[in-house]
């Protein structure tokens, strides 16, 4: 910047366009950055929450099936039963039980149980 004294005394500076081209390249690269990271973030913040919740509602139908069974005998259609109510709760697209092998015993989708699951646990 070379500053120059205007005709009526006042200062004026002047400005190469290079280094206001320069100036917002560099913004443009900390935006870029600030961006990548609060994405990352949220990424983690959502993958946290969503297990959380899973892990919420599988003790909820864990609690309500040994409750159920502590008073009477319930067998697979109770529980299949449980599960497809808890389905329908806000929020919760799915719910499959499934044994160590993958096969799934009981699910919200009946025409699953039977079959190998097929979604990552």
């Amino acid at each position: 910047m070379i500053p120059k004294q205007k005709p009526n005394g006042r200062w004026h500076l002047r400005t190469s366009p290079w280094m206001i081209i320069g100036s917002v390249i560099i913004l443009l690269i900390v935006v870029v950055v600030f961006a990548t990271q609060n994405y990352s973030r949220e990424k983690q913040y959502m993958s946290l929450i969503l297990a959380e919740k899973g892990a919420v509602i599988a003790k909820a139908i864990e609690a309500g099936a040994r409750t159920g069974m502590m008073g009477m005998m319930w067998g697979g259609s109770q529980v299949q039963k449980l599960i497809e109510e808890t389905a329908q709760l806000p929020g919760v697209l799915y719910i499959t039980v499934t044994n160590r092998d993958g096969l799934v015993q009981a699910s919200s989708n009946r025409e699953m149980i039977g079959m190998l699951n097929t979604h990552p646990t």
